[in-house]
């Protein structure tokens, strides 16, 4: 092989080499794309439940429908069934009547009697003319029986329908149920992935925050500088109580902001955090600025769940860090007291209580 060729050869591999590369990192992706791509991916099962939600309320509404007009229909069938057997009663019990009479007294009608009161010759038309009144009336109570039984063969059919209209109904309404609870279900996955790829991308911009040059920054007012204040020496232990001031911060999540409130129905910020760590033992001051004072600095890096967070320069906020970039606050007037990913802008610096 010549050198000009080896030389070709050699760029060859390394452009290969390059892509590959190149390849592999786009493939790996960010934990942050990969949570962003987990949210997309939940959203999309969220439209498509949400679509077949729409699809089986249009059948429910649809079969609600058909179950009011087959009941309407069987009701006015038992109605006409009612009056059949009343009017089927009715003509058997005039027919009884009609017998008894004839028997007891030759008939109560003019042409019973007009046979009856005849002479022998004419016999034979006699009982001609009886027969054919008597068939009349079993004639009519025949016909009254066989419409009786189809009024009552089109009650049994309605009410099947009826029934099979209420089943579908309810199928539905299972279906539905199940539905919401897949939907309850990914909703939540959707809002765990977006608070974690949130957290992730706080941790990734405090670790960036925790690089750049920081300036310690003191409370009561004293301008804080870009970076989060990083304190010197090894952070101090985690107190005690710890687990139980986070514990009943988020025991508090859902209830009202009020400002100078420290529990136990409602809370301003710094009346959380104070309320929160009495329950771990510690006993801090109704004031933002105050627990700043009150509390051990630590870096970002080090922040265990239960140390306070202190926003903006004249230290006014507090939140509590709760473990995986969370944190629970009571926000301001017309918000409850909720969990948050944490938020870096305005931040001042940590505290550790204890």
């Amino acid at each position: 092989m010549t050198p000009r060729n080896q030389r070709r050869l050699g760029v060859l591999v390394g452009i290969t080499l390059l892509l590959s590369l190149l390849g592999a990192a786009s493939a790996a992706g960010s934990p942050i794309q990969d949570k962003q791509a987990e949210a997309a991916r939940i959203q999309a099962q969220l439209d498509s439940q949400g679509n077949k939600i729409s699809q089986l309320d249009e059948q429910y509404n649809r079969a609600q429908m058909n179950v009011a007009s087959t009941q309407a229909t069987y009701a006015k069938a038992q109605a006409d069934l009612a009056a059949a057997n009343a009017r089927f009663a009715e003509v058997k019990s005039h027919m009884s009547e009609a017998s008894v009479n004839a028997y007891m007294h030759g008939g109560n009608t003019s042409m019973v009697e007009q046979l009856v009161k005849s002479d022998g010759k004419d016999l034979a038309v006699r009982k001609t003319y009886v027969e054919a009144a008597a068939a009349d009336q079993t004639s009519a109570l025949d016909e009254l029986r066989a419409a009786r039984q189809d009024l009552e063969a089109q009650q049994a059919n309605l009410k099947n329908a009826a029934d099979g209209a209420k089943n579908a109904a309810s199928s539905l309404a299972s279906q539905r149920a199940a539905i919401d609870g897949d939907l309850a279900q990914l909703i939540a996955q959707k809002q765990a992935a977006d608070a974690a790829a949130a957290a992730k991308k706080a941790a990734a911009e405090l670790a960036a925050r925790q690089a750049a040059p920081a300036v310690a920054v003191a409370p009561h007012g004293v301008k804080a500088a870009p970076g989060l204040a990083t304190p010197a020496g090894p952070p101090p232990p985690v107190g005690h109580g710890a687990g139980a001031a986070v514990s009943t911060a988020e025991a508090q999540i859902g209830k009202p902001y009020v400002y100078g409130a420290a529990g136990p129905d409602s809370f301003d910020c710094s009346g959380l955090t104070m309320y929160a760590w009495n329950a771990g033992g510690v006993s801090l001051s109704h004031s933002s600025q105050s627990q700043y004072s009150e509390t051990t600095h630590v870096s970002g890096a080090d922040m265990q769940p239960g140390d306070l967070l202190f926003y903006y320069s004249d230290i006014h906020h507090v939140a509590m860090y709760v473990g995986g970039g969370m944190m629970v606050e009571a926000p301001h007037t017309g918000a409850d007291v909720r969990e948050v990913p944490m938020r870096l802008d305005s931040l001042v610096g940590a505290g550790r209580v204890g």
